[in-house]
């Protein structure tokens, strides 16, 4: 189930935070329940972006959605998934981007991703380059968190 988007009052809109992404999944999981789909069947995207390009932080929005949907019983067994490499999307160095994502989100539940069978991911340890610049840029959000990244890229 693909929580990037919602309906709103008929016409679809962009989730655009947290609260958006998790009422979204909690609005598909009932359907998918009014079929009798068990939560242990349901797998949720909560729908990266390109970190490049996410001068809106809904990298943050996304892993606090997930946190959100991890820590509420509603959501008991789901799965959640990713497309891996929307998020580093047209930058270097993107396996250990990538990894970064994969060390932040975790935690709060990540069990699936799309990703490429020849990277070899990994979880990163805290001093990692690519997780502390990962880090810094959620934190800055907004234009900043794309001149960090940048900074690291271009390291």
């Amino acid at each position: 189930l693909i929580l990037s988007e919602r309906d709103n009052d008929g016409e679809r809109s962009q989730n655009r935070n947290e609260i958006e992404i998790y009422e979204t999944g909690r609005r598909l999981v009932k359907k998918a329940r009014e079929y009798n789909i068990p939560n242990e069947e349901i797998i949720l995207d909560p729908g990266v972006v390109p970190i490049g390009v996410d001068f809106e932080n809904k990298t943050r929005a996304v892993l606090c959605a997930m946190k959100l949907i991890k820590n509420d019983k509603y959501f008991e067994n789901i799965h959640i998934s990713v497309g891996l490499s929307n998020f580093s999307n047209m930058l270097p160095h993107r396996t250990l981007l990538e990894s970064a994502f994969i060390t932040l989100a975790q935690p709060f539940g990540l069990d699936f991703i799309i990703g490429n069978s020849k990277k070899r991911y990994k979880i990163l340890s805290e001093n990692e380059l690519a997780l502390v610049a990962l880090k810094e840029a959620l934190e800055l959000g907004s234009y900043e968190s794309l001149a960090r990244i940048q900074e690291f890229i271009s390291s």
